[in-house]
């Protein structure tokens, strides 16, 4: 009977250490269920942070694409706008090169037009004044045919009447 009560308070002793042992157990457990409870949230709470960031990046990452395909597209238009003015640009250069060349012809042209003017307005006088010499002359001639004239006159007049003249003699 010692033997029995040796083992009942082992036993005792047992249960107590093993009520003791669940206690602790469960303690544990509880402060280790709160802890993955707790770190459960937290990691739940920064999956949702960073949700609504990578959301919220994607948004953003999605105006940045439309901007940049906007500034591209506007890129390329103003590309082919410099483009299209260079070749104009080049274009109104050869027309003015065009320009200036029908410019320097007509400047030497106008020249030559002004020397042509003064070498014929030199022969104009002079060649009036060769008129004006001539009608001079003319003017001379005229008047000694006149005087010829005049003369022939009065010798047809005498010649007229020493014929009548001579024909009354006979």
């Amino acid at each position: 009977s010692e033997i029995a009560r040796k083992r009942e308070s082992e036993t005792i002793t047992l249960k107590k250490n093993l009520e003791l042992l669940t206690v602790q157990h469960e303690s544990s457990e509880a402060s280790l269920r709160k802890r993955h409870t707790d770190a459960v949230n937290e990691l739940s709470e920064q999956v949702d942070y960073l949700t609504r960031n990578r959301q919220k990046v994607e948004k953003e990452k999605q105006v940045l694409i439309l901007e940049v395909d906007g500034l591209s597209s506007q890129l390329d238009s103003a590309i082919k706008g410099k483009q299209s003015a260079e070749a104009k640009l080049e274009s109104l250069e050869d027309q003015m090169r065009r320009f200036k060349a029908q410019v320097d012809d007509l400047g030497r042209l106008n020249t030559e037009l002004n020397n042509s003017k003064a070498r014929l307005t030199q022969e104009n006088f002079e060649l009036q004044r060769s008129v004006q010499e001539l009608d001079m002359a003319n003017g001379g001639l005229a008047k000694a045919k006149n005087q010829l004239q005049i003369q022939l006159d009065d010798m047809k007049t005498k010649y007229d009447e020493e014929s009548r003249l001579r024909n009354q003699a006979q």
